[in-house]
């Protein structure tokens, strides 16, 4: 999955065709907000449709999946794996936004054996780690 996705309605505005619109995340949500007719502190909106890696509910806050994306996309994560990084370490999307910034992602690394095979190969030994 490249883009991230979401389609947009201004709840205010449904009736006409300008408001509502397909948006690629991360990007700038006012900006996001004014394209459709929505003032910039008015949460009247309803994602009617989405492209993303894990399920989204139609109220779900734009900054919230903003911030998401944008930690994606600056991770080293590949985001067909978020789902299952989701399950497995995150109750909701509030926690993966939180915590994406501390996942250490080691490519080719199914499980734990991989991963200490990795730090063996690439540090020569197991290392304490010191945050």
């Amino acid at each position: 999955m490249a883009e991230m996705k979401v389609f947009v309605i201004n709840l205010d505005e449904q009736e006409k065709d300008t408001g509502c619109a397909w948006f690629t995340l991360p990007c700038n949500i006012e900006a996001l907000k004014q394209s459709i007719g929505l003032p910039p502190d008015s949460d009247r909106y309803l994602i009617s449709d989405y492209d993303f890696p894990f399920e989204i509910l139609q109220d779900t806050d734009l900054d919230l999946l903003n911030n998401i994306c944008l930690a994606i996309s600056e991770s080293e994560i590949p985001p067909e794996d978020i789902p299952a990084i989701q399950r497995e370490f995150f109750s909701n999307l509030q926690e993966l936004e939180a915590g994406l910034c501390n996942i250490t992602y080691h490519r080719n690394c199914s499980d734990m054996e991989k991963t200490s095979e990795h730090f063996l190969c690439v540090h020569g030994r197991f290392y304490e780690y010191n945050e």
